[in-house]
């Protein structure tokens, strides 16, 4: 499997499913109709919801995709449909940006972003080991 940069090997933990399709469409609508489309064809074909998955670019879509399933029939559930910037580790970052902004003026960015970090208990350095509440906060 994939290695990272960090020398973390990653590995499924099932058999290798069928390669990711990549489809175009014209707009935005054309898109939504297609998820729909593919997943009742996924569903018909026999595979079970819970194995079917959409991921979106931005969390502003989850909403728009969620109607677009539920009108086609389709139970939809979101992970996290939480907006970008009203997730409170991202608030409490931008706030202590901010106010280390005014009083460091003159500090380099990476170096004020892992002060920062390391106030809000968060070493980008080191990743929690286990998935969980930590692991989402650190991932966040």
């Amino acid at each position: 499997m994939a290695h990272s940069s960090t020398g973390v090997k990653l590995e499924g933990q099932r058999p290798d499913g069928p390669e990711p399709v990549r489809r175009e469409y014209d707009d935005e609508a054309g898109e939504l109709d297609g998820f729909a489309d593919r997943i009742t064809d996924l569903l018909g074909g026999g595979i079970p919801a819970a194995e079917i998955a959409v991921l979106v670019r931005t969390n502003s879509q989850t909403a728009k995709v969620r109607e677009r399933l539920t009108k086609a029939g389709i139970r939809a559930e979101v992970f996290d449909d939480t907006k970008f910037f009203e997730i409170s580790e991202i608030r409490q970052a931008l706030e202590a940006l901010m106010d280390h902004a005014i009083a460091a003026p003159d500090e380099p960015g990476a170096a004020t972003l892992r002060t920062i970090l390391g106030t809000l208990g968060c070493n980008p350095d080191v990743r929690p080991a286990r998935l969980g509440p930590a692991r989402v906060r650190w991932t966040t």
